[in-house]
């Protein structure tokens, strides 16, 4: 397996290009100038919240606003993840973070002097024409208005922000950033090296030497930081419990579920689908040892291929074509917008030192979409490229034929179509 690169020495072509959300991050520095100002503006309606087009206009000004925070915030993390050690994509990662918690905050006043309302003036409110087009938004407020709090509390909560998010970030960072796993030596006595992105063709290795030492200094990387994970999940744990509480939710999965407006029984058949199919995985894992002619059977033989011979490798541009066959039967627009994103660089392809491990899909309402990957050759590789391309183009024609207040998707919902 190749040794990993520096981004600066990887080759361009294989690159995102970001020029349809920012040019440069000069460009993005100018445009963060602009928040404050928006911020201010969608503050000073606090207190005015009492008629149709009051309410018009304040909408207006917190969508600019939002969507100005979506494009700062996306082109952040997407430098963030091109390489977790850079100084200066961590820098304005943070500084975005704690602006979008500030401008949260000023926004925060909204719900509750809507729900304040008198029923009758939110209902004329709701229904006028003007307003039309924000419908959902109305549904969704009084959806949530016994789990809203007073106008105080709600800037308190939103002011909390960057604090419920910290367990998240620091467990990321310690993933990406800082996580070093030590070389891993193959049945010959030759040392390989051991990264995320290359940890999954390593366990479909033939040499079981080389899958059981790539698993143990793997997962011996994760160990020797386990006290920091524990403690940064712990955090997150009560993080959510402690909202879920404040919000007067029966639990952080009510809380969570509610947000996305997915009934508890979904989550309850999903858990039990799972268990009623156990047997199948496994009669799977029986077979698979027995094949392998192994006397036990270890999370490092899960993934090394049954059948004999080299395993298929891809270059990136067999990939493409796999995947516009597979997706043809979508028509010929779909078909095209995809061949687009490999023409215009929606994908950053390759891994490199210090790159976002794993793949997603990203974007704003005035870019296009961008999907990050650590392509390696597999089929794995291929079906992730397939699989990310899914939410981009839900996105694509998502913010093709709604407005920016409309266009966004919930994850229970992004995975349908990632899925097809």
């Amino acid at each position: 397996m190749a040794k990993l690169q520096e981004r600066t020495e990887m080759d361009s072509r294989y690159m995102w290009d970001l020029s349809t959300l920012f040019e440069n991050d000069e460009a993005f520095e100018q445009a963060f100038l602009k928040v404050d100002p928006l911020a201010e503006q969608a503050a000073s309606f606090e207190g005015k919240l009492k008629d149709a087009k009051t309410v018009k206009a304040f909408l207006d000004v917190s969508v600019s606003l939002e969507v100005l925070l979506s494009d700062l915030f996306c082109y952040a993390n997407i430098r963030y993840a091109e390489d977790t050690r850079q100084e200066k994509a961590q820098s304005m990662r943070e500084c975005i973070y704690a602006k979008y918690v500030q401008a949260q905050a000023a926004l925060s006043f909204s719900d509750p002097e809507l729900l304040a309302l008198p029923e009758e003036t939110l209902s004329a409110v709701a229904k006028d024409p003007a307003l039309s087009e924000f419908s959902y938004q109305f549904e969704k407020l009084l959806r949530k208005k016994h789990h809203t709090l007073s106008a105080a509390e709600e800037r308190l909560l939103a002011g909390l922000g960057e604090v419920l998010a910290a367990p998240g970030q620091i467990a990321q960072s310690l993933r990406d950033a800082d996580m070093v796993f030590h070389p891993a030596k193959d049945g010959e006595g030759n040392r390989q090296e051991v990264t995320n992105s290359g940890f999954i063709l390593q366990q479909m290795s033939k040499d079981r030497v080389l899958r059981e030492n790539v698993f143990r200094s793997y997962y011996g990387g994760y160990k020797h930081h386990i006290n920091t994970y524990a403690s940064a999940y712990a955090g997150a744990v009560k993080g959510a419990v402690a909202e879920a509480a404040a919000r007067k939710y029966a639990s952080s999965r009510e809380l969570y579920m509610a947000d996305e407006n997915i009934p508890a029984s979904v989550y309850d058949n999903l858990i039990a689908s799972v268990h009623k199919y156990m047997p199948l995985m496994y009669r799977y894992l029986a077979l698979r040892k027995r094949i392998l002619g192994i006397p036990e059977l270890h999370y490092y033989d899960v993934y090394t291929p049954l059948a004999e011979g080299t395993p298929a490798s891809y270059t990136y541009e067999e990939a493409q074509e796999l995947v516009l066959k597979a997706v043809a039967p979508l028509g010929e627009e779909y078909v095209n917008t995809v061949k687009g994103a490999f023409r215009d660089h929606w994908i950053d392809v390759y891994p490199n030192k210090g790159k976002r491990s794993g793949a997603f899909s990203t974007g704003t309402y005035h870019s296009n979409p961008f999907i990050l990957t650590n392509f390696v050759g597999t089929l794995d590789s291929v079906s992730t490229i397939a699989h990310e391309m899914g939410h981009s183009m839900h996105t694509w024609y998502s913010n093709h034929h709604q407005k920016s207040w409309n266009a966004d998707y919930t994850i229970f919902v992004a995975e349908v179509a990632s899925t097809v």
